[in-house]
């Protein structure tokens, strides 16, 4: 009986090492993959955002965590896709900023005579990144003057027109909007391009949308949701790292006790290529469910 036990304690300390293992190092090695941008909002990290408009040329907002960690970012204008995928995020005020100002001088979007103005949606951390926000104006010899003022995210979803029932409604619908942004920036890269799409790239990348599903599912903790739900939007998320290829409107997703289930299909041109999930990336067909 007691050598049962000591058995049993093994195999527990293996299975709990392994778990460790997964979240500590795989998981963060998995994100890696993935540019900067590519992930959508973590809500349950939220705690404050701030909005930066410059010369109505440029609009984007900062949002942080309890750690004043900027996690994401916002685009809110069409010239704002050029902080997209930066690896701006994750980092402190001072760190996210020194990343963001040399990109917005270097594009022409931030000059010496710009209106600069900072949207405060909330107190916790604001001072702190204000602090920062001088910090930077001094690094670039830029004169330290910017309008000040303060929304809601209610007022800012009224003011696009989007969810206002939900605060977390509001963040998600304001994260797919920013979305819309990218993936119409990544449309006209892919326009420009000569890029070729077969069924042994297709497959990859159908399969790297599985494993961001995987990896949203798994970040938030999410057991079910039905298909055609709005938590994830499938034809948002990016297939490759810049963005070129996005799901179909005919893909799909739902998830059953932790399963995925899903059909994901990419096109280019006149060529479609479909591959069916059964709860498992392994458990995969070419083809429609």
């Amino acid at each position: 009986m007691e050598k049962k036990l000591i058995i049993l304690f093994e195999v527990l300390c293996i299975i709990g090492f392994v778990v460790y293992y997964c979240i500590v190092e795989l998981i963060p090695e998995y994100r890696e993959k993935y540019g900067s941008s590519d992930t959508f909002l973590n809500s349950n990290r939220y705690v404050n955002m701030v909005e930066i408009v410059i010369d109505d040329d440029m609009d984007f907002s900062l949002a942080w965590d309890s750690k004043n960690t900027v996690f994401h970012l916002f685009f809110l204008h069409k010239n704002a896709i050029c902080l997209y995928n930066q690896d701006i995020e994750n980092h402190s005020f001072d760190e996210s900023l020194s990343l963001i100002f040399p990109i917005l001088i270097q594009k022409g979007y931030l000059k010496e005579n710009s209106t600069f103005r900072v949207i405060r949606y909330g107190n916790e951390g604001y001072e702190q990144f204000l602090n920062s926000l001088h910090h930077s104006f001094e690094q670039y010899f830029l004169p330290q003057t910017f309008e000040e003022t303060e929304s809601t995210l209610e007022q800012k979803g009224m003011k696009l027109g989007l969810s206002v029932l939900d605060p977390n409604n509001i963040l998600q619908s304001l994260d797919y909007y920013s979305h819309e942004f990218t993936k119409e920036s990544v449309k006209e890269e892919k326009d420009s391009e000569t890029v070729s799409l077969n069924e042994e790239t297709a497959k990859k990348l159908c399969n790297r949308v599985y494993q961001k599903l995987e990896n949203f599912m798994y970040e938030h903790q999410i057991v079910n949701l039905e298909r055609g739900n709005t938590r994830l939007i499938i034809s948002l998320i990016p297939a490759d790292d810049k963005g070129l290829y996005m799901p179909t409107a005919k893909s799909w997703y739902q998830v059953k006790d932790g399963k995925i289930d899903a059909y994901i299909e990419l096109q280019e041109g006149v060529h479609t290529y479909g591959y069916c999930y059964q709860k498992s990336i392994d458990s995969v067909r070419k083809g429609e469910c």
